[in-house]
């Protein structure tokens, strides 16, 4: 795979052979196995993974093997150290399977389900949108391998994005990979895009400088057309579809808002959370609601109106372990080559990047 890998420091990423500190379970231990108490001592385990005590305190101190402390002594759960073995053998569960969280997005859904498909039974991907922050914390608690998420407007999503992952203890451990750009603006019922056609909008695209988001992926004086926008539909009091407030759109909103120095209580009546983009759309068309900050992807895919607003980045970052996994590799691979999954009325809704670029996240 093509990728350009960019620290914060000098270095690339390289890749470590891989070592098993655990013997794998066989049919000769087996019936060893089951005489084993349901919670083993460090001695115990040490005695059964054939290490030292030392690396077994290293091992729990990390969080690399199931583990809890009761009174300041640790002990192991025997029937999850045994499943931890096998996932972490040569050819274990762990190496054939990618669970991925965060951001909601038709193409990326697209992809992950091809590529699902082509791997057939040999392989599971899973691609389960949880919101950006949410997925992030999947992502911490070693609940899924991977998460797309985006925070922000794409001029500021390097700086913010690192950010972000810095305010997890486990960022230094991470990758972060840059997969794609799309617009975001608002989703209109027909009746409401009728009721802005007094709004005179800027549509002139330009270069947004680095990373640049080729046109028409910006507008000039974007922020002073958003705050017209704002205050038109503020001035109408419409029913909005939102997102959780932990999903990387709804902090999005919540930007466009500050910038451009809108009340987000002046918008409207706020519904209750929708938990993905398609729902607040089909909210919108079903006419639950009037008007919800949306990718342009998901609006043309209900026939709704659109108004564009921003550009964001969607990155995807993982463990350097489950980087260099085969299927891990294999979907960033098929990111690259996308276009024939780019339906016709998805065309002018994203920009995909030539490479991938791969930053490390440093401590």
């Amino acid at each position: 795979m093509a990728a350009k890998v960019i620290t914060e420091s000098s270095g690339k990423i390289q890749k470590k052979p891989e070592t098993n500190t655990a013997a794998p379970v066989t049919q000769s231990n087996h019936s060893q196995n089951n005489n084993l108490p349901s919670l083993l001592s460090v001695k115990q385990l040490s005695e059964l993974l054939h290490i030292n005590e030392k690396k077994v305190y290293q091992l729990a101190a990390v969080g690399d093997i199931p583990c809890t402390k009761v009174t300041g002594k640790w002990l192991f759960p025997t029937q999850l150290v045994l499943d931890w073995i096998e996932q972490n053998s040569l050819g274990g569960t762990v190496e054939d399977r990618l669970v991925l969280s965060g951001a909601d997005d038709l193409l990326l859904d697209r992809v992950c389900r091809r590529l699902s498909l082509d791997l057939g039974r040999s392989a599971l991907l899973s691609y389960n949108p949880s919101g950006s922050m949410h997925g992030l914390r999947l992502l911490a608690a070693r609940r899924t391998d991977g998460c797309f998420f985006h925070w922000g407007a794409s001029q500021q999503s390097d700086r913010r994005h690192l950010g972000l992952l810095r305010s997890f203890r486990e960022h230094s451990q991470w990758v972060v990979v840059r997969c794609l750009y799309r617009h975001e603006g608002l989703a209109l019922s027909s009746n409401t895009a009728a009721s802005l056609q007094d709004v005179n909008f800027d549509t002139q695209p330009h270069d947004v400088g680095s990373p640049p988001a080729p046109t028409p992926f910006a507008f000039t004086n974007s922020q002073q057309q958003s705050f017209r926008v704002l205050e038109s539909l503020a001035s109408r009091k419409l029913r909005w579809a939102q997102r959780h407030h932990e999903s990387g759109t709804q902090r999005l909103l919540a930007d466009i808002c500050d910038q451009c120095n809108v009340d987000m209580n002046r918008l409207g009546k706020m519904s209750n959370y929708y938990a993905g983009e398609r729902e607040t759309a089909a909210a919108v068309m079903h006419d639950q609601a009037d008007v919800a900050l949306s990718s342009e992807a998901v609006a043309r895919e209900y026939g709704l109106d659109f108004v564009r607003l921003e550009t964001i980045a969607i990155d995807l970052v993982l463990p350097r372990k489950t980087f260099f996994r085969s299927i891990a590799q294999q979907l960033l691979k098929q990111l690259l080559h996308t276009s024939e999954s780019i339906q016709s009325q998805w065309v002018n809704s994203y920009h995909l990047p030539q490479d991938h670029e791969v930053r490390i996240v440093k401590k």
